[in-house]
Formats: structure tokens, sequence, C-alpha cells
């Protein structure tokens, strides 16, 4: 009455068009073709053709109060649906939609998953395969100094080959204390000897 016009329209259409139409199509809301109507008139009519009955006024009385409500600006008990409700109205009314979005959904979040688990367990082997190969230079270090301090007393040059063959960035203490070792005999300690507790050596290997 208030627009001229039905909330679902069927004309041109059969009873069991009509019908279905009615059943799945959710009613226009009245202000879509009446401006003026926006606001709590718009809810007040929505609510009273809601296809839910619970959600309808339960009484022409219920109905009336709103109405003197909004005409006398006090807050009206209806109240616009929610977008959870749309959703799930939606969700009723189109079944075969809601669940080829659901899948793709599903199927969108499975791929993303994949790679995620894919991408992890690359960097998880390229650190493995980095700690690995750190791990193999550290042992091959200890090996060449193990053998430059096996071979120290009786063959100094192949000792010497082994320190020297160690890289400049594995080169720690225990370097430097084979280093020296082996260079001892040039080393000259001047000083009070009695008092001596303790030898280091600079850059340079010289006693300091």
């Amino acid at each position: 009455l208030l627009t001229g016009k039905r909330p679902i329209d069927v004309s041109g259409r059969s009873i069991h068009d009509a019908v279905r139409q009615i059943q799945e199509q959710a009613p226009r809301h009245p202000s879509t073709l009446e401006p003026v109507l926006r606001g709590d008139v718009d809810t007040i009519i929505f609510k009273a053709i809601e296809k839910e009955p619970a959600r309808r006024y339960q009484s022409a009385a219920q109905l009336g109060d709103d109405i003197r409500r909004f005409l006398r600006s006090e807050p009206i008990t209806a109240r616009a649906p929610t977008a959870m409700y749309q959703l799930r109205m939606f969700a009723r009314r189109n079944p075969f939609k809601v669940g080829a979005i659901v899948a793709m959904l599903v199927l969108i979040v499975a791929v993303i998953v994949t790679q995620w688990k894919a991408v992890s367990r690359e960097k998880l082997l390229r650190h493995e395969a980095r700690d690995n190969a750190e791990e193999a230079i550290r042992n091959a270090t200890r090996a060449m100094l193990v053998a430059a301090d096996a071979a120290m007393d009786r063959y100094p040059n192949k000792a010497l080959a082994h320190i020297q063959s160690v890289h400049s960035d594995q080169r720690g203490w225990e370097w430097r204390y084979l280093w020296a070792k082996l260079h001892w005999n040039a080393a000259v300690i001047e000083g009070d000897t009695d008092r001596l507790t303790a030898v280091a050596f600079t850059d340079k290997d010289e006693p300091r």
C-alpha cells in the first residue's frame, strides 16, 4: 500500500514459479522503492512481512505499538536484520551456490597450506644443508689441527702445511697455539722469567 508494488514481483509467472519465488526470494525493502520510507518505517514493514514467523510481529497489537512509537518519535522494538541472519537466509535460499563457494574456499585454503608447508620444508632443508656444511668445515679444521699437532716434532714442514691449509675464518685459539708452538724456537722471552706466569701472542705471533 505504501509503495504501490508487491514485495516480490511475480507478474507473468505460473503459480508454481510464483510460489517458488516467494519461498526462495527475499522481499525487497520498501525503501528501495520509496526512499522516503528509509529508516524505522522500512524496518517495521520488513518485520511485518518476514518469512520466518518467529521474526514477525506476533500480533497486530505489537505492530500497532511499533507504529505508535514511530509516530511519537520513540525507539521501535523492531530491528533491522543482522548480517549473520542475512547470510543464513542466503544460504537457505541458495544451498548449491553456498556449497560451491565453501568448496572453493576449502580448496584455496588447502592450496595455501600446502604451499606454506612446501616453502617451510624447503627453508628447513636449506638450513640443515648449511648447518651440515658448517659442521663438515669444523670437523675438517679439527682434523687438520690434530694432524699438525701430531706431526709437529718429527715433521714440522708437514705440520706447517696442515696449519696453513686451515681457512682464515676458522683460525681460532687452537690454530694460534699450534702456530706459536711451531715457531717457538724463534721466540725469545726477555725479562724477569722467575716471575713469568703467562705468555700471550700478538697477531704477528710474537710473545708479549
